[in-house]
């Protein structure tokens, strides 16, 4: 008696991000953090709106 593998028949594709992507949004989610900061600190007084707008 021999058995036979047959080929699975299962998706190979992944179905959440890579790694890669994650550490892009990651340093495009900190860059965002930044200049919300940079502009929060550039609106104070509130008087004085920030040169952004």
């Amino acid at each position: 008696m021999s058995e036979t593998s047959e080929p699975a028949d299962e998706p190979t594709e992944t179905t959440g991000p890579t790694a890669e992507e994650l550490d892009a949004q990651a340093a495009d989610r900190a860059h965002q953090d930044e200049l919300v900061e940079e502009w929060g600190d550039e609106s104070f007084p509130a008087s004085d709106p920030p040169e952004n707008y």
